[in-house]
């Protein structure tokens, strides 16, 4: 399966760019945020995600360029699946049908150009597999680090970390990562507007009565969490496997109250549970 990876992400790479490439220049995500992210100018909560625009401009030698933000989208796919395979094996379950499966639903959430959203669950699952393994706490760090770069979510593996390990100087660690990672974006862009109301709770319950449908957004969110909420409930995993369903239910939960849910990738790490646990029914 390793070795199908790379031709997995290229499919994957393809079917994201026909479906986000007539939205990539808009400056609230993806390749169109990047420049205003980089100046300082862009809105919340895009401009303290900063770790695809800071890889993009790195990897293009200080400039902005296409090529760059999709290498940078497609080794984010990259993190993803091997991430992935790597965080099932370190549960015991079948990874090379986790992988498949993740590579199948993760299709469902590409509607807006979001390279962010890749790296998330790979470097979720990573630092995750990383604190159930007993890792490098070196490695621990860096990865906690760039998660908190990338998205709120990587508060995960920090809550993980709370609940899995004893006060010591390891788990002191890894909380000093994640909270350096949310700082840095902050001094070196201080405060921004925000785009939305932080509470969209009333926005979404009046977009699903004005615009029912079986096959928008929306259907996928309720399908992604229901799914969550059963496995959580029902599913037989290792007792050690209780601190991440614990953590992404929390996590899941708050979402529920910033996030416009017809964009089903803002829920991707529930996928973290859901397919391991689904594994093990």
């Amino acid at each position: 399966m390793i070795y199908w990876i790379p031709l997995i992400a290229f499919a994957l790479f393809i079917v994201d760019w026909r479906i986000t490439r007539d939205n990539m220049n808009v400056p609230w995500n993806g390749f169109g945020c990047v420049r205003n992210v980089i100046k300082g100018t862009a809105q919340l909560p895009m401009q303290y995600r900063v770790l695809v625009p800071w890889l993009t401009v790195l990897l293009g030698f200080g400039e902005v360029y296409r090529w760059a933000y999709m290498t940078v989208k497609y080794l984010g796919m990259l993190v993803m699946l091997y991430g992935f395979h790597w965080y099932l094996g370190q549960l015991g379950v079948d990874a090379d049908l986790g992988t498949a499966i993740l590579a199948g639903i993760v299709p469902l959430t590409m509607q807006y150009d979001y390279a962010d959203a890749y790296w998330e669950i790979g470097l979720l699952a990573i630092g995750i597999g990383l604190i159930l393994g007993g890792e490098s706490i070196w490695l621990l760090m860096l990865i906690t680090f760039m998660a908190c770069l990338n998205r709120e979510t990587g508060c995960i593996i920090a809550l993980i970390a709370l609940l899995y390990i004893r006060p010591t100087i390891p788990l002191l660690s890894i909380l000093f990562a994640s909270v350096i990672g949310f700082i840095i974006p902050r001094l070196c862009y201080g405060k921004s507007t925000r785009y939305c109301h932080w509470n969209l709770i009333p926005r979404n319950l009046k977009e699903i009565r004005q615009h029912p449908s079986l096959l928008n957004g929306y259907t996928h969110t309720v399908v992604l969490l229901v799914v969550f909420a059963i496995t959580s409930i029902v599913g037989l995993m290792p007792d050690n496997f209780l601190p991440v369903v614990i953590s992404v239910a929390i996590v899941s939960a708050v979402l529920l109250i910033p996030s416009m849910w017809n964009e089903p990738r803002v829920f991707l790490p529930t996928l973290l549970v859901t397919i391991p646990m689904g594994i093990r029914i």
